[in-house]
């Protein structure tokens, strides 16, 4: 009961901090809920100075209640005077965390401080160097003016002229001590040329006598070998002649053998030439075939030619070693040689039948092929006569369908057309009202224009003036430089161009001078533009293409098939309110002529005016 009391009263920052309601006890919710059922059901048990308790609330505040009252207001009062007193302390854990506190404010302060001096530093740094980067870029910009380009094209002549002069004096300089020095050389190394001449004239000589020694060597060797020779040519003589007349006997032999093989060559290719002549309609295989033959044959004779070399060859050298050997050698040639001969007869017989078997062959299936190609053929050409006719009666059906698509479109074009052109007339005189509006306003527009463009003009020769100072400061700067001072003719030009006058100086703008744009243009100073005139006559009108540059002109098709030919027409002034007019004539497609006038067809028309 006691623990519920004080639980009940207030506790206070003295004493601690309870988070709940002091009225109600600290419970769960279920325990909470139980126990004031339990506590509904029993009994209430009061002590007497509980009683006594209650009776002095409700009577009123008894002397121990003020009591109480008054200390509690003691002990408050003394902790809120305590409390202010260690407030003020730096020992304490609050006291140091305000120091803590308050010097970090501190050191931030400083640091902003620090940090506001430094953004200055840099944004003043910053300003001097985008000034000086404005600056810069002014004078480059002013260097890509034309005048001053001009002038640094002029100053970069004048320091390559310079250049020159400097280079051409030097180059004299170097050929004069070249030439110095190489006549020095040459008085030092005369008595040395002189010994060294000597001495090989010296060598030159022992050159001499040993070389007319060696041609004297060489002439009795040359007789020995002579002699030599002479020996050997007879010895050779005697040989040549025995070899001539063993080559005479071969010759003889491989013209014989030659003969015969000319012969049966010369029947085979009758023979080919007589097949060719036969089977000239015939496929290419053949011909090929024949060709192919005839190669095979030259091949064989240049075989056989290169067979007889290799024999001569070989038989001289078997000459050389003995008359024996020679001997034993030809007569096995020989023997070789009717062997190849009755190879080559068998080959060739042998080639004649298979020949005769594939012409044969050849011509039965050429035969049957030829058959089967006419029957295509037939069945192809009433294949053909059938797809004809359908495609003959689909064609008349599509022409019949056309025709009456092309008469439906040709009366609805003819309505367009007459629809269009009141469409065009009624346009037309639209325009004209639309243009006459826009000329007034055009002529008072350009008007003012005028005085603006006057304004502007005085303003650029201000400006062009004001340049043109510059550049004469900026060349005299220029000139007054260190490495310009012995530049004479750089000088001299500064000097020239300063020096003028202002009306006899050269105008350095010539691409922004002032232009009359009424001349240039074609304009007069009291009349409208005669492109503009032009356009305020009729639809078409011929002046408007004779201003652009055509003396007459057809302005293309018009509706429905006619031209529009249009003639010249004076042009009128705009202080006229209706511009004179003329008819234009349309003429049909068949041609017509430009004249003035309407014809009778459209007379009942309304003029129109554009």
């Amino acid at each position: 009961m006691t623990t519920v009391g004080i639980l009940s009263q207030n506790i206070g920052p003295h004493l601690g901090y309870y988070p709940g309601d002091f009225s109600q006890p600290f419970q769960d919710d279920a325990n909470a809920t139980d126990a004031r059922s339990r506590k509904r059901m029993e009994p209430v048990i009061v002590s007497a100075l509980d009683l006594k308790r209650l009776q002095q609330k409700l009577e009123g505040v008894g002397v121990e209640e003020r009591i109480r009252q008054m200390q509690k207001e003691d002990r408050e009062e003394r902790y809120r005077l305590s409390k202010a007193r260690v407030s003020r302390w730096d020992n304490t854990i609050a006291g140091q965390r305000r120091k803590r506190l308050q010097s970090r404010s501190d050191r931030l302060a400083a640091e902003e401080a620090e940090r506001v001096r430094m953004d200055q530093e840099y944004a003043a740094e910053e300003a001097e160097r985008r000034k000086a980067a404005i600056d810069r870029a002014k004078q480059l910009q002013y260097y890509q003016t034309d005048m001053v380009k001009n002038f640094h094209s002029k100053v970069v002549l004048f320091e390559a002229l310079k250049e020159r002069d400097m280079q051409v004096a030097l180059k004299k300089e170097r050929a004069e001590l070249e030439r110095k020095r190489d006549l020095e050389y040459a008085r030092e190394e005369e008595p040395k040329a002189v010994a060294a001449k000597q001495a090989e004239l010296q060598v030159q000589l022992e050159v001499r006598r040993r070389a007319l020694q060696a041609q004297q060597d060489l002439l009795d060797q040359l007789r020995q070998k002579q002699a030599r020779e002479d020996v050997e040519a007879e010895a050779c003589r005697r040989e040549a002649e025995t070899l001539t007349r063993l080559d005479e006997e071969f010759k003889q032999k491989q013209k014989e053998a030659a003969a015969k093989q000319r012969s049966q060559r010369a029947i085979l290719r009758q023979e080919l030439l007589n097949m060719k002549e036969e089977l000239a309609t015939r496929n290419a295989a053949d011909r090929q075939l024949d060709a192919e033959e005839s190669r095979k044959a030259d091949e064989w004779a240049d075989r056989k030619r290169q067979q007889n070399i290799k024999k001569k060859e070989r038989e001289r050298t078997w000459f050389n070693e003995s008359q024996r050997m020679r001997q034993c050698i030809g007569e096995q040639t020989a023997k070789e040689d009717a062997l190849i001969d009755a190879k080559i007869d068998e080959a060739v017989a042998k080639a004649m039948r298979d020949r005769e078997e594939k012409v044969k062959r050849q011509e039965k299936e050429a035969a049957e092929k030829k058959r089967r190609q006419a029957d295509e053929l037939t069945t192809a050409y009433k294949s053909h006569i059938r797809r004809t006719e359908i495609q003959r009666k689909i064609q008349k059906e599509q022409d019949q369908e056309e025709l009456k698509e092309y008469v439906r479109l040709n009366e609805q074009a003819t309505s367009e057309r007459k629809v269009r052109k009141q469409e065009l007339l009624r346009k037309g005189k639209e325009l004209q009202d639309v243009h006459l509006r826009e000329i007034a306003l055009h002529t008072a527009q350009r008007a003012k224009d005028r005085e603006e463009q006057l304004a502007n003009d005085r303003a650029t020769l201000a400006v062009h003036e004001h340049d043109d100072e510059r550049l004469q400061a900026y060349m005299k700067s220029l000139a007054a430089e260190s490495w310009a001072q012995d530049n004479a003719r750089l000088q001299h030009y500064v000097h020239e161009e300063t020096s003028k006058p202002k009306d006899q100086r050269p105008w350095r703008l010539a691409d922004k001078h002032w232009v009359d744009t009424g001349k240039r243009l074609g304009l007069t100073s009291n009349k409208y533009h005669p492109m503009d005139v032009a356009g305020t006559n009729e639809i078409c009108r011929g002046d408007f293409l004779s201003v652009v540059g055509k003396a007459t002109s057809r302005c293309g098709s018009a509706a429905g098939g006619a031209t529009v030919v249009c003639t010249p027409q004076p042009s009128a002034s705009p202080a006229n309110s209706r511009p004179a007019s003329s008819s234009t004539i349309i003429s049909p497609r068949t041609g017509g002529h430009c004249k003035q006038g309407r014809p009778a067809i459209l007379e009942r028309l309304p003029a129109v005016h554009v």
